[in-house]
């Protein structure tokens, strides 16, 4: 019971002074209670941000990238199919490039690729998934990163992949959270319609100048610099 309840049960039978601050003591001391009502343990404050968070450089020069999960898309007198969005987004400036994909393959990851290096320039690092981590794609980004075709292309642009350290979720958050924000955009939006590929490209388009006008402040920028990333 909480205190109302034990004070009231308490003065049925007996009259006890300052009854009320002995029962809060009481129950806020009970091993029961703490165990059935006890707060979640506390999680450990995350470390400072790793030094390519902070460091003043040109936006997407370093860049993290994520998968969403499928998605399913339907044609006109055709069978759903899946479709994947691709997120690449900006540690300092938390900008965001994101492109629609038919599969998982490393060509088709290697064609967004291409167009986001036309946009937004060549990177000199890329961050993803730890393989070990409990996300479904990351197996994919692994097998990707250690595709020769692909280190080939990295290789020609001077480009280094790099995992995240196992077991420090705080290092995906970069992308994580954005991701999460681009599902609650895309629900409020599609719900529980089927689209075709071209109108869920458009919506994604769309959906990508929504995410970047949103108000941020870069990390190790003032509030006179801004970036414009709707291209």
């Amino acid at each position: 019971m909480g205190v109302n309840a034990t004070v009231a049960s308490v003065r049925q039978e007996y009259w006890v002074p300052q009854l009320r601050q002995l029962s809060k003591s009481v129950i806020h001391h009970c091993i029961i209670c703490k165990k059935t009502q006890g707060r979640l343990y506390r999680v450990n404050i995350a470390p400072p941000l790793p030094e390519f968070r902070v460091q003043r450089k040109q936006p997407f020069s370093m860049t993290g990238v994520d998968y969403t999960g499928a998605l399913i898309t339907k044609e006109k007198h055709q069978n759903p199919e899946k479709a994947y969005i691709v997120l690449f987004t900006c540690p300092v400036t938390r900008g965001i490039h994101i492109k629609l994909v038919k599969d998982l393959s490393c060509d088709s990851f290697l064609m967004v690729f291409r167009k986001f290096c036309s946009r937004q320039g060549f990177p000199s690092l890329m961050l993803s998934d730890n393989a070990t981590t409990f996300v479904s794609t990351s197996v994919y980004l692994k097998n990707m990163a250690e595709s020769s075709l692909v280190q080939e292309h990295l290789n020609a642009i001077e480009c280094k992949w790099k995992f995240i350290p196992a077991r420090a979720p705080w290092f995906g958050a970069i992308w994580e959270r954005l991701i999460g924000l681009l599902k609650t955009c895309l629900k409020k939006v599609i719900g529980q319609a089927f689209l075709g590929f071209s109108e869920l490209s458009c919506i994604v388009t769309e959906l990508l100048a929504i995410i970047n006008d949103r108000r941020s402040r870069p990390v190790g920028y003032s509030d006179a610099q801004s970036f414009d990333f709707r291209k």
